[in-house]
This record gives structure tokens, C-alpha cells and sequence, in this order.
């Protein structure tokens, strides 16, 4: 095996490791892109570029929430859907959702609404789990839901009318914070939460994880 060879065939297996760690994402990288986003947009002098990157921070912190809200979903789904040998049934994290219908599940993570998916979740977290994030946690999250809509959904920009007003520059860095913010809290209160009813979210970095890349 030739010289030439032996380098083409370590940059294909670089080429390989790089490709899998770019489909293979997990809940928290979303998190680290909005905060770099949101870095830059405070950082813009320029309105125009701060409302640039304040857009594109605030699009992918709620990008991060419904991640994470689908991959909660998708875990109890799977877990409904499996066989149960009689020695786990009485054990956690099965014996919380012995009486869990799978189809109401199957609808959201099929069609349904974000702010309908996250609400299932809250209601089994709560029922579950001593686990209790911010009181205003909830109405922040249907905020930036419908800050996030004003910008992506055509709806409200055709009916000025309706809805309320798309963001202006100047309003769109401190929005992009609080989706940042909430959406950091929100990935916090799942990972809890699902660490004790024993039902681990896979995609989820370990907390270690965030607190090195995320906190400044």
C-alpha cells in the first residue's frame, strides 16, 4: 500500500467520523449555536446586522426547544411501544406509565403543536417528579414560540391586522435572550425530569457537557 494511499484512506475515515458527528446531533448543540448567534447580535453595531443574528438566534433557541420536546416524546413513545418482561413492570421507569395510552404520542409527535407537545410533558413531569422550573417558565415559552412564529411564518406577515407586528431591530436581540434563557432552562427541567423517573432522554449532552460549552 502506497504513501498516497494510506493518507486517503485516514482522511476518508476522518471524512466518515466528521460526517456522524453532523447527523448524529444531540439536544444542546441547537442550545450552542443560539447562544453564538446571540453573541453576535449583541455585539452588532449595526441594526441590520443585529437583527440578523438576533433572528437567527432566536429561530434556533426555539429550534432547540422543540428538539428536545420531540426527543421527551419520542422516549416515551419508544418506551410504550416495547414489551415489558413481568420483573421490570413494578420498576421505574415502566410502573409511571402502565396506564400511558401510546396514541395521544403517536398524534403530537405526528401533528401536533409545539405548545401542545411541551404541555403533555409538563402535566407527566409534574404528576411524576418533584421537579419545579421558574413559574413564568410556561408563558415564556409560548412567548418566544409566537416571537419565533412572527419570523418564520408568513401568516403573520400577511395579516398585520391579526397578529402582532414583526420584530423590529432594536427589539430582536433582547427577544433572542429570553429564548435563549428559556430555552436553557426548559432543556434543564426535561433533563431532570426524566433522569428521575429513570427514563433518560439519549439525545440529551450530559450536564457537564453544557456547563463547559454554553456557560461563559
Amino acid at each position: 500500500m502506497s504513501k498516497a494511499d494510506t493518507v486517503f484512506e485516514r482522511l476518508l475515515r476522518e471524512a466518515k467520523k466528521a460526517h456522524k458527528s453532523w447527523v448524529q446531533p444531540k439536544s444542546g448543540d441547537l442550545l450552542g449555536d443560539a447562544k453564538y448567534f446571540l453573541e453576535q447580535a449583541k455585539a452588532a453595531r449595526e441594526l441590520r446586522i443585529r437583527a440578523r443574528h438576533g433572528r437567527a438566534a432566536l429561530v434556533i433557541g426555539v429550534a432547540a426547544i422543540e428538539a428536545i420536546t420531540n426527543d421527551g416524546l419520542a422516549a416515551i413513545y419508544q418506551l410504550l411501544g416495547e414489551d415489558w418482561p413481568s420483573e421490570v413492570i413494578n420498576h421505574p421507569p415502566c410502573c409511571y406509565f402502565r396506564r400511558t395510552s401510546p396514541k395521544p404520542v403517536e398524534r403530537l409527535l405526528k401533528r401536533g403543536k409545539l405548545i401542545k407537545k411541551i404541555e403533555y410533558l409538563r402535566r407527566h413531569i409534574n404528576r411524576l417528579t418533584y421537579v419545579t422550573p421558574a413559574e413564568d417558565l410556561w408563558s415564556r415559552l409560548g412567548q418566544v414560540v409566537q416571537a419565533r412564529n412572527r419570523v418564520v411564518h408568513m401568516t403573520y406577515l400577511l395579516n398585520p391586522n391579526k397578529y402582532p407586528s414583526v420584530l423590529r431591530a432594536r427589539e430582536v436581540a433582547h427577544t433572542a435572550t429570553v429564548a435563549y434563557e428559556t430555552a436553557s432552562e426548559y432543556i434543564s427541567f426535561l433533563r431532570e425530569g426524566f433522569e428521575e423517573i429513570k427514563l433518560p432522554i439519549e439525545t440529551i449532552r450530559p450536564e457537564w457537557w453544557l456547563e463547559e460549552e454554553l456557560i461563559p
